[in-house]
């Protein structure tokens, strides 16, 4: 019977039929792979700034819901910066838009190669960068958030092989869980604290401060 079969495989025909078909399961499978790293690259693009490379803001909202809990869940603190260069809007109408567009990528790619393994930059919007720390005291993202600053502010730019002025950026940190238990809450407190180094002068760290409660529950809470 083996014999057969064989001289069955040798005949021209039935060798030319089956060569065929391996060709067309070849061209199925490389269809499949090419599909599944399309659509890897779609859902990794789906999550990426374009401008930057950085992750955007929809991968943000997903990622902080996550880690803050498991970060709970372990009690152990975290931190977030927010980052905002500074009078971006002059610098765009002095220095034009391409030059604005080469300051946020040089920004990106510095808090990229600044900050650890572990650490997650985003993109939040707009001349606004977002750092979450996890696992991080105050004192390390006190420092961190300062080396950022003296990073960017040493940052050298260039566009058509011109120079142009570097950009300084302004930087508000919070701390989980101490001024915000939640996502909302602790970008709501860096935000606070990044209007304060924005009044402050500019170029610099400002450390979130817990969010106040409302009148209506302070004054429940004085009353116990």
């Amino acid at each position: 019977m083996l014999h057969l079969r064989g001289e069955a495989l040798r005949t021209p025909g039935v060798r030319e039929a089956l060569d065929g078909k391996i060709e067309r399961l070849i061209d199925q499978l490389s269809l499949s792979l090419t599909n599944i790293e399309l659509r890897e690259k779609l859902e990794n693009m789906a999550l990426r700034d374009g401008l930057t490379g950085l992750y955007n803001r929809r991968f943000l909202d997903e990622m902080l819901e996550h880690d803050l809990a498991k970060l709970k869940r372990d009690s152990k603190h975290a931190a977030l910066m927010l980052l905002d260069v500074d009078h971006f809007k002059r610098f765009n109408d002095t220095h034009g838009h391409q030059a604005g567009d080469e300051a946020l990528r040089r920004v990106g790619a510095t808090l990229a190669s600044t900050v650890r393994a572990s650490d997650v930059v985003c993109r939040y919007g707009g001349e606004e960068f977002l750092v979450f720390l996890p696992d991080c005291d105050l004192a390390e993202a006190t420092a961190k958030a300062e080396k950022i600053r003296v990073a960017i502010s040493a940052t050298s730019l260039s566009i058509g092989g011109q120079v142009i002025p570097s950009v300084t950026a302004s930087i508000g940190l919070a701390m989980f869980p101490e001024v915000g238990a939640t996502r909302a809450q602790l970008i709501q407190t860096a935000d606070r604290a990044l209007y304060r180094a924005k009044g402050a002068g500019r170029n610099r760290v400002m450390t979130a401060e817990p969010i106040e409660p409302e009148p209506e529950y302070a004054t429940a809470a004085a009353a116990k």
